[in-house]
């Protein structure tokens, strides 16, 4: 049997069959080059995956275009340093912080130099010779004081020793009462004061030993208008006998 050729006709047919059949993906591998331009792409229809790698440079960039966002950190270099800005307001006190610890104390200071010296002061009244006598209702005050050793004796009591005061100025009258306060006083106790501030009623000679050391018995004697005598046993020999005294005497 003896074939016949195709007919031109036959051929564009099954060609039109066969491009039917494989879609536009055959058509697009045959696009010339540069044949497709902006001008024939749709705003908004090429995403990255449509861009080769590398297919973007520096030549295909309108200068200005680019902005810091589209460049990845470290490519961009920092730029100088600028000027400081103005400084800001004062803000608001705060509250006063808890007072520290006191500081060792300095060293004192030297001594200033001496003031100049004041006005004499008015002359005072005149003084009153210790031969004038007291006036009713003054008080006189003073001391009296003694130490001596006690000598080896055969006294079987003890060794009676006195010693006397005296008043700065005489009594209007001889003496006739004296207390010594703690040994020789009426069971009243006419004498209040106290050996650091003696004090008497009137007419009354009051006396307030103080520390005695092997002094005993303590009286006031020998009274008179100048003065009076305070007398004492030391009970022990061959040690010191001693004691202080105030005594405070007022006028009547």
């Amino acid at each position: 049997m003896k074939l016949s050729r195709p007919s031109p006709s036959m051929v564009l047919s099954v060609s039109a069959v066969v491009l039917a059949a494989t879609g536009t993906s055959y058509a697009a591998t045959e696009l010339a080059a540069n044949s497709v331009n902006s001008a024939k792409i749709k705003n908004g229809q090429v995403k990255k995956v449509d861009v080769a790698r590398n297919a973007i440079d520096s030549d295909r960039v309108a200068d200005g275009k680019l902005q810091a966002r589209d460049f990845a950190p470290g490519q961009l270099p920092a730029g100088p340093q600028g000027a400081a800005g103005a400084a800001g307001p004062a803000g608001p006190i705060g509250p006063a912080g808890d007072a520290g610890p006191q500081g060792v104390a300095g060293a004192a200071g030297k001594d200033g130099a001496p003031g100049p010296a004041g006005p004499r002061g008015e002359e005072g009244p005149d003084g009153r010779s210790a031969l004038s006598t007291l006036r009713e209702g003054e008080q006189v005050r003073g001391a009296i004081a003694s130490s001596e050793l006690v000598l080896p004796n055969d006294a079987s009591g003890g060794i009676a020793y006195a010693t006397s005061g005296s008043l700065p100025m005489q009594a209007p009258s001889t003496i006739t009462q004296a207390d010594v306060v703690g040994s020789d006083e009426p069971a009243g106790h006419r004498c209040t004061g106290s050996f650091t501030s003696p004090s008497a009623p009137e007419g009354v000679l009051c006396v307030y030993p103080s520390g005695a050391s092997n002094a005993a018995g303590f009286q006031a004697d020998g009274l008179a208008r100048f003065g009076f005598r305070l007398s004492w046993i030391a009970p022990k020999e061959s040690v010191q006998t001693s004691f202080a005294a105030t005594w405070a005497y007022r006028a009547n």
